[in-house]
């Protein structure tokens, strides 16, 4: 008689966009999208929990003010979300990550010494798991928090982190529309409309001195961040007639498995608001104080139309600040 191979430790479902996004998670759920089974979704009960695993790994690789060429001490990493105006659980409310990134994490930990906590030893598990220690595995990972369970999460805040996150996980996981993207970048767009994009993800706790932050960043908030209360062209003084020309072709959704999705409505304004004050209103608010808007590893989108826009008595609200 043969001994059976072990059990894997982590089980990880496949699952559509919308499957993911109706999980109602009581730890932490591991999805493989159908359409790209390069991408890992690590979908989290609380943001506490997804703070736990990833907020190092963010403050290493994106953030402004942050060092990259080391892993922050836990002391450091809790200053770090002071300076910044935040807790463990607003630092970040969605995550994205190369496998490649995770792997140079790890290593520079191990190199340094540093102590890494429970949730972020299981991550170190999953990789190991998932082979993505091999340099030849080219994965996306990806996280969101369950709504509800978190305040300032709500059901339609979740599908608008996880399709912004998504654009994020092929970006990282397909060669062929990351090369897309930054055609994109450095062809499509002129000088002066990167220059605002520059300064808006700036403004949003983005490090911009790296340049592939930055065409993946401008990516999702252009193409696959649909809803006006979140973003805007005018945030990036933009015309929308511009973004509606930039993102209209179909390129981008034949290098990529995201499917299109129809815009929304634009979010009903405040009575006596008109279109050019409101907007203005939204361009202003996304680039005041730093505790006006909170960070997502992401920039979201509200695709999906079961979730209604804002009510007339509601005025448009940021997204939280950050890359994710």
């Amino acid at each position: 008689m043969t001994d059976s191979a072990p059990r894997p430790e982590f089980s990880i479902q496949p699952a559509t966009e919308r499957e993911i996004r109706d999980n109602q998670a009581t730890d932490v759920t591991f999805f493989r999208t159908a359409q790209n089974p390069n991408i890992l979704v690590l979908d989290f009960a609380t943001l506490r929990d997804q703070g736990a695993m990833f907020n190092r790994v963010g403050a290493f690789s994106e953030k402004l003010g942050q060092p990259h060429d080391h892993v922050l001490t836990d002391d450091e990493l809790t200053k770090a979300i002071q300076v910044a105006g935040d807790t463990p659980e607003t630092y970040y409310y969605g995550h994205d990550y190369s496998s490649a990134t995770l792997v140079r994490f790890f290593a520079l930990a191990d190199r340094d010494k540093i102590a890494l906590n429970t949730q972020e030893e299981r991550l170190r598990r999953l990789l190991r798991q998932e082979g993505l220690f091999d340099p030849a595995k080219v994965v996306g990972l990806i996280t969101i928090p369950r709504a509800d369970s978190n305040p300032g999460v709500s059901r339609g805040d979740r599908s608008a982190i996880l399709r912004h996150e998504l654009s994020h996980g092929e970006y990282f996981s397909n060669p062929a529309f990351a090369e897309f993207v930054h055609r994109f970048w450095t062809r499509t767009l002129n000088q002066p409309e990167r220059d605002h994009l520059i300064a808006y993800l700036k403004s949003q706790g983005y490090d911009t001195t790296l340049p592939e932050l930055m065409e993946n960043e401008a990516q999702a908030y252009l193409v696959f961040t649909l809803d006006p209360a979140f973003f805007t062209a005018a945030m990036v003084r933009m015309t929308e007639d511009r973004r509606t020309a930039l993102r209209g072709s179909p390129r981008w959704h034949s290098r990529c498995a995201l499917p299109r999705v129809r815009r929304r409505p634009p979010a009903t304004r405040p009575p006596g608001a008109n279109s050019t004050s409101a907007t203005s209103q939204w361009s202003a608010s996304a680039t005041a104080s730093s505790t006006a808007s909170r960070p997502w590893s992401v920039g979201p989108t509200r695709a999906w139309a079961p979730f209604p826009p804002p009510s007339s008595s509601q005025s448009p609200r940021n997204p939280p600040r950050g890359r994710r």
